[in-house]
């Protein structure tokens, strides 16, 4: 049996709609990949800046020295929607630790997506 113009035609563009739908699959990927990625790279300088704070705080120091502030707003801006605070040095190191413990919280959320919110004991 012969395959006419019109079968050819369909297939083509069912090979073309099947290509472009696994390139939106993987544009799509790539952004989560990307995403996840920031994510890490923010959650392991929000780590660092704890373990910072920890040490002012077992040194005994009264106040966040104000040449962090650069350091500060550079975490805050490469922070994505929904995680960002403000963080402020010159003040006390443990308040400080505090916010940077919520802005972790909110970048954990983000990570776990769904899973953190099924699971928040908050809600039950």
């Amino acid at each position: 049996m012969a395959e006419t113009a019109t079968d050819v035609l369909h297939l083509s563009s069912a090979i073309a709609a099947a290509l472009d739908d696994m390139c939106e699959d993987l544009e799509r990927y790539q952004a989560r990949q990307e995403q996840r990625l920031q994510l890490a790279r923010c959650i392991a300088a929000a780590d660092e800046l704890v373990e910072r704070l920890e040490g002012l705080s077992l040194a005994g120091v009264a106040e966040v020295p104000s040449e962090w502030q650069p350091h500060l707003d550079r975490l805050v801006e490469d922070l994505p929607d929904g995680a960002a605070g403000d963080l402020r040095g010159g003040g006390d190191p443990n308040r400080l630790l505090d916010e940077v413990f919520e802005i972790e919280e909110r970048l954990f959320r983000l990570k776990l997506g769904e899973w953190a919110q099924r699971y928040d004991p908050g809600e039950r």
